[in-house]
């Protein structure tokens, strides 16, 4: 679907600026882009605190969460609500590839070391944190894209969480 819009923007010329959808800029955020992110990251995580045991339960057995009188499908319809509005303010500012890599690699990360999904939850923030800034050092001693180099240096602590989460587990075996 990305090759097929790249071919009607260039058959179909418009002032939109792709790249900028695609890689964002975090260089060039703005005081409001600044309060934007605040506010929305605040929503999200006061929204995920009040809902954290619910969808957990909803995730680990959605059977045993509607038995406990949870509504799942409403939950789940308010977690993809406040997935989309995270995506949606923040889209034009970083870039829906870091806006995608930022929501799964620090998870698949974080899941090579959690044995629990609270530790899973932790860990994923802190390698979150740990890309974002590893990142933007790299690119800024490389003198490289920002948004790029955020996710190669996620990428990269990934393949090293497979192989130290493999000798880890070698060792304990």
């Amino acid at each position: 679907l990305l090759a097929l819009g790249m071919i009607l923007l260039t058959i179909f010329p418009t002032d939109v600026d792709l790249e900028s959808y695609l890689f964002g800029d975090l260089t060039k955020l703005s005081n409001g882009n600044l309060l934007m992110i605040y506010i929305v990251a605040a929503l999200a995580v006061l929204a995920i605190s009040c809902w954290f045991k619910k969808l957990l339960l909803a995730t680990i057995n959605s059977d045993l969460a509607k038995i406990s009188g949870i509504a799942v499908e409403k939950l789940q319809l308010k977690f993809l609500l406040l997935t989309a509005l995270v995506v949606a303010c923040l889209v034009k500012i970083v870039g829906i590839f870091l806006i995608t890599s930022i929501m799964i690699l620090p998870d698949a990360i974080a899941r090579n070391f959690a044995n629990t999904p609270t530790k899973m939850l932790f860990l994923a923030l802190l390698f979150s944190a740990l890309t974002m800034g590893g990142g933007l050092l790299f690119a800024l001693f490389l003198n490289l894209p920002s948004s790029p180099s955020i996710i190669a240096f996620a990428a990269l602590l990934l393949a090293f969480s497979i192989v130290g989460s493999k000798i880890i587990y070698a060792k304990c075996n």
